[in-house]
């Protein structure tokens, strides 16, 4: 599991230490990054889940999906058709250069 680190200044302290106790700066910073992080991780999450359940829908040899959702993420994020963010980015990439190329061709 990766571990992140973030490097704050001695002045930056000393702002955060105008409204926070200065006894409190650290644990205080370390709960606004988990909750940064964890709303980014949920919103990731309902994007995977309503795209996902888009194509669920438009495949016909899929009957059931489970109810649950961290299931569900991994039965979505488990599927041979799922592409994460740079296997789209590369599609997207590969599909302008293929219509640049038909553009100066003609």
């Amino acid at each position: 599991m990766p571990n992140f680190t973030v490097t704050v200044t001695d002045e930056q302290m000393t702002c955060l230490a105008h409204d926070i106790p200065s006894s409190e700066v650290s644990a205080d910073i370390q709960r606004r990054l988990d909750h940064v992080i964890s709303n980014k991780i949920d919103a990731c999450k309902e994007r995977i889940i309503r795209e996902g359940m888009t194509a669920i829908y438009q495949d016909t040899d899929i009957t059931e999906v489970p109810a649950d959702r961290d299931a569900l993420i991994t039965t979505i994020l488990g599927r041979p058709s799922y592409k994460d963010r740079d296997a789209r980015d590369a599609v997207d990439a590969a599909a302008l250069a293929a219509a640049n190329a038909d553009t100066e061709t003609e």
